[in-house]
This record gives structure tokens, sequence and C-alpha cells, in this order.
């Protein structure tokens, strides 16, 4: 499952080295995508309005998380997950199950961190307590952005010397209704360039504290409009 991020690795081992890169490295051992599973299409322009209006979304990349490998997902209440861009913000959608009470069916806290591969920057663990020490969850990020799902606040942070995570003001839109849409400015993620790849992954969180994570065994890459 880490086929992609692995092969990066080796392109980046090469690059050190002075050494040209092989054909081979560039391409996929096998082919992962699970039915229903796709990248993004194109651009999206959602209303952040928790409803989910499949119109909006209808372009965006998709991971049916409830299909996914392994007990803990197969158990999930986190039915679906959709990302996608467009020039101004980074967009993000979770469907649960019908009925999904936050902090009682769910974490009450969501966890959104970012890390770029290639590029040189400061980066720091994820602000988690109980944190697996396993990938991808034991990588180093560069921002963060943390829901609370009861009270719909958000917080925003940036990652500086020494491991340390610091706070930032934060754009970002909440929309909890039949579904969770969070829309996150790239004004927001301080120096990072269009054209950029960016790798991102969910944490789900009671009061600070590791419940899970989605995708399973994996990071959603997404490039920088």
């Amino acid at each position: 499952m880490f086929d992609q991020l692995f092969r990066e690795h080796l392109v980046a081992l090469y690059r050190a080295l002075n050494e040209p890169v092989p054909n081979n490295v560039r391409y996929q051992v096998e082919a992962h995508d699970r039915q229903g599973d796709h990248l993004p299409r194109s651009f999206i322009h959602p209303t952040i309005d928790g409803r989910g209006d499949e119109q909006d979304w209808d372009k965006a990349g998709r991971f049916e998380v409830g299909r996914a490998r392994g007990t803990m997902h197969r158990s999930s209440t986190v039915q679906r997950l959709w990302y996608g861009v467009d020039h101004l913000n980074f967009y993000l959608r979770l469907d649960f199950k019908t009925g999904t009470r936050p902090g009682v069916d769910i974490p009450s806290e969501l966890h959104l961190l970012w890390f770029y591969p290639d590029r040189t920057m400061h980066n720091s663990p994820a602000p988690i307590a109980e944190l697996p020490d396993e990938p991808p969850l034991n990588y180093l990020f560069h921002h963060h952005l943390g829901v609370n799902l009861v009270s719909r606040s958000l917080w925003f942070q940036e990652a500086g010397e020494h491991h340390q995570w610091h706070a930032h003001p934060t754009r970002a839109q909440i929309g909890f209704d039949s579904c969770l849409e969070l829309a996150v400015p790239w004004a927001d993620l301080q120096n990072v360039e269009p054209d950029w790849s960016a790798r991102f992954v969910v944490i789900l969180a009671d009061e600070g504290r590791f419940s899970n994570y989605l995708p399973e065994d994996t990071l959603i890459p997404i490039n920088v409009p």
C-alpha cells in the first residue's frame, strides 16, 4: 500500500546520490485502486454547508472507507472520504452513517495533517497523544488543522524548529449537517507554492488522544494548483 511513497523515497535517494533515476522507479509495481476510489477529476467549488451536494463533489477524489481492508474501517461510522481543490481552497468531506453523533458515535476531534515530499522545511510529529508508532502516523508533518466536531471550533498550526508547533490564524470553513465539509484556504498554508506535491491524512481523536485514522495504511496525494 506504500508503493507510491516508497518510490518517491527511492527517487529522492537517487537524486541525493547524483545518480539518474531509473524509469521503472516511476511506475507502480501493481495497481492498488479499489472499486469506487479515484483521484480528483477536475477543480471543485462546493458550498460548505454540511449537506454534501452531489454535483458540488462530482469531480472530487474519493475513498470508500467502509470497504477498506481491516476491521477498524469495516466497523467505522465514516463511510466515505472526498477531497479536491480549486485555486482558492483545499476541500475535504466525510460521509457518516445516518444518525452519527460527534463525541458519542465518533470521536470528538478531527485532525488534518499535511507534509510536502522533497521539500526542505520544518516538520513535527502529529500533536496527538497515544499515537501508534507506525507509518504513516509516525511521519513528520508541516501543517495541522484541528477541528472540534462538537463545538465546530477550528485551530491551525505550522511546524517550527525542534519539532514544535506554532499557532496561526485560519480562515478555514466548516459545515456539519448530514456530512462534514471543510474548506482550507491555500493562503493559510504559508510558504506552500503552486505545483507542489502534498500528502495528507485524517486522524480522529478524543480530547487529543488517538482513536483511528483515514484512509487506512496510506496518505492521500494532492497537487497544489
